[in-house]
């Protein structure tokens, strides 16, 4: 069957216009008898019957003539039988394969050059009037060309700039991106390829590919190495360590996998490995291999100042590149400022600031050796106390200058006057953290400093109450009770109640606490006006008598732990005791500020790449930097207490910045956080697809 252009076929009547003259111009002369020519009319009656048949043969020639006009401007197209006697037009879809083994370079050339060459060379058979399309099949297909060939220099352009790309293609999308037109002619479909076996694997599993339509004629070009060199990759996604700070150490996993494409017992590889932090080599080691599996590598990164800092692991190069370096980004946040403070004029071990100092400082030194033996092995205990910076000040010397540097405020046995109070709930207000304890220089009960209500505002939702206990009388002391052990402060003792269950591993993580005297706190569930309070507080632990003493709440932007315990030895053991410490150290990290930012620091090609920032900068500008420079704003939607956005371009690999200007007329340093893109690696081998292989996909 044809398809015509049914406006042009109002034309076909023209034809009837040659019959039109032809029967006009039989009654053009009139017949007049004279006796001087009737020698003449003799001899034109003679050839009378040849002059018709002439006449009849124009006449029909000149139909024909019209008829033909009047189709061809119609465009016939033929669906069937069109290649018959090389007629008809062609539809030809090129699927090149562009995933990340196609840059593998073997007997001189890479795989994707020879497929350009495969297509430059069918094209080259094709007619200017065929349709063409060519589709890259990456990890996410692209549709490069899609129209008539003509001169074929604009599909030479467009093989020219096909690149590998960071991962496995998709060819089931690829196809069915290739195939979504409707046909133009005859149709048939290229699959350009170095058929390797991961995205053929793929590709057999796919529903999408019963799809073809079964006149589609299939051809698989086939421009990969026979041979499959040796290689040795780095797997894995990069380290993604929670808010590292200066000074700590970053603690790195290095997975690198040998491959050995060669039958029979082979000796294990011995490749360097080095780590590079902001263009500098830091390290270097020599990993062990044996072929056909993995080596982890433990290594440690220690950041040297805060901002973004750019690192990357590297292995020689070998036959396949591509996969010998990982990128990754620290977003490194200075040390944590915490200020101690204490009341004037104590000394020797009445000064809580003596154990606070010693536990924050040196943890593991702060207990004695027959201690130590029963404190609980808590992994990071360390980590937490090399990244605090600490300074102890009395509360009669604390100025306002030393609050705004600090990011965390403990407050032990220190009794504030009204403008210092207002001070330190100013700065919890705007994000601080602050850890109370109690002792006998309070003095004022019921108001805990820097809590109380001031200025109209209301205070958190707690409340201390008249001490209780005789610290002169051992047998009064009284022990913990229930204690909350999914929150964060009690997480060390976690792992012993999975092992014995909660009140086994209370009562052995906290068996030897006595108290001796202790401040109850009220936590109340109403305001003064009776309406339910707007931050109530969450109660982490209380006595045997079901008294709490340790309990988390919120005020403004800040977190704030409020205990009932104090930090002197007269009243408990508790500073010498082998749980002080981990509680201690997080409780710091519980209540230590927010970042205002937070972004992702390494996705996968083609992800999207999350960055979270405060309520408070909700009209900040966002701006996303890729390697190459461009720019992108990033749109930002605000909800659940946060603003969101997101980087939606990321096919290339390489580092990453986003910039966060403040609102205008908010006073705030701008912030810059990283992040990278590696090439999507999932094995160091690149197989065929086996024997039978392509058949099944």
């Amino acid at each position: 069957p044809a398809m015509l252009n049914p406006l042009l076929l109002w034309f076909l009547p023209l034809a009837a216009l040659p019959v039109i003259l032809h029967l006009l111009n039989l009654h053009r002369l009139r017949e007049v008898e004279l006796p001087t020519f009737r020698f003449l009319m003799e001899g034109y009656v003679q050839e009378r019957s040849r002059i018709r048949l002439i006449e009849w043969l124009l006449l029909l020639m000149r139909t024909a003539l019209v008829l033909l006009a009047v189709t061809s401007l119609s465009r016939p197209v033929v669906q069937r039988f069109g290649n018959l006697l090389g007629g008809g037009g062609r539809d030809v879809v090129f699927v090149l394969d562009a995933g990340m083994s196609s840059g593998m370079v073997s007997e001189g050339t890479s795989a994707l050059h020879r497929g350009r060459e495969a297509i430059r060379g069918a094209a080259a058979r094709l007619r200017p009037s065929d349709f063409v399309t060519l589709v890259r099949a990456g990890m996410e297909p692209r549709v490069l060309h899609r129209a008539a060939l003509g001169d074929g220099k604009r599909l030479d352009a467009d093989l020219d700039g096909v690149e590998p790309d960071p991962g496995t293609s998709d060819l089931a999308a690829a196809v069915a991106e290739g195939l979504s037109g409707p046909p133009r002619g005859a149709r048939s479909l290229w699959v350009v390829s170095d058929c390797r076996q991961r995205p053929w694997g793929r590709l057999a599993e796919d529903p999408s590919r019963r799809q073809v339509p079964a006149e589609v004629q299939v051809v698989i070009v086939d421009v990969g190495a026979a041979a499959v060199p040796d290689n040795v990759a780095i797997l894995g996604d990069p380290p993604r360590p929670q808010r590292p700070v200066v000074g700590l150490p970053v603690e790195l996993v290095a997975r690198v996998e040998a491959h050995a494409s060669g039958g029979g017992e082979q000796a294990p590889r011995e490749v360097p490995l080095s780590v590079t932090v902001d263009d500098e080599l830091v390290t270097q080691t020599t990993v062990t291999i044996p072929p056909g599996q993995v080596a982890n590598v433990p290594l440690a990164v220690v950041p040297a100042r805060a901002g973004v800092i750019k690192a990357r692991l590297d292995i020689p190069a070998d036959a396949f590149p591509f996969d010998d370096s990982l990128l990754f980004v620290l977003n490194v946040e200075r040390r944590v400022g915490v200020l101690v403070v204490t009341a004037p004029g104590v000394e020797g071990l009445a000064d809580p600031g003596v154990f606070l100092a010693a536990a924050l400082r040196a943890p593991l030194d702060s207990l004695s050796s027959s201690l130590a033996d029963e404190a609980p092995q808590v992994e990071g205990e360390e980590r937490i106390a090399r990244s605090l910076d600490v300074e102890v000040v009395r509360a009669d010397l604390l100025d306002e200058r030393r609050l705004q540097a600090a990011d965390v405020v403990i407050l032990a046995d220190a009794r504030l006057d009204g403008h210092r109070a207002q001070w330190v709930r100013k700065r919890v207000e705007e994000g601080a953290g602050l850890v109370v304890f109690p002792g006998p220089k309070q003095g004022v009960v019921d108001e805990i400093p820097g809590l109380a209500p001031a200025g109209g505002r209301g205070g958190v939702a707690a409340r201390w109450l008249e001490p209780k206990g005789d610290p002169d009388d051992e047998t009064s002391a009284r022990a913990l009770g229930q204690v909350d052990l999914s929150h964060p402060i009690f997480a060390p003792f976690r792992e012993a109640a999975t092992r014995g269950g909660e009140s086994a591993a209370r009562s052995g993580a906290f068996d030897t606490l006595r108290i001796f005297r202790h401040v109850p706190l009220a936590i109340p569930q109403e305001d003064a006006a009776g309406a339910p309070a707007a931050t109530p507080a969450q109660i982490l632990a209380r006595l045997d008598d079901g008294t709490p003493v340790v309990a988390e709440t919120r005020l403004g932007r800040g977190r704030v732990v409020v205990t009932g315990l104090a930090v002197t030895p007269d009243w408990s053991n508790l500073p010498v005791h082998p749980s002080f410490v981990p509680i201690l150290l997080r409780a710091l990290q519980t209540v230590r500020p927010d970042p205002p930012a937070v972004a992702v620091e390494s996705v996968h090609p083609y992800e999207p790449a999350p960055i979270r920032i405060e309520e408070r900068w909700k009209r900040a500008a966002v701006q996303a930097t890729d390697p190459t420079g461009a720019k992108t704003a990033i749109e930002t939607v605000a909800g659940d207490g946060r603003v969101t956005g997101a980087l939606e371009d990321t096919r290339r690999v390489g580092y990453y910045e986003f910039d966060v200007q403040p609102p205008a007329g908010q006073q705030a340093d701008p912030i810059r956080l990283g992040m990278a893109v590696n090439r999507e690696v999932e094995g160091a081998g690149h197989e065929r697809v086996p024997p039978g292989g392509l058949e099944a996909a």
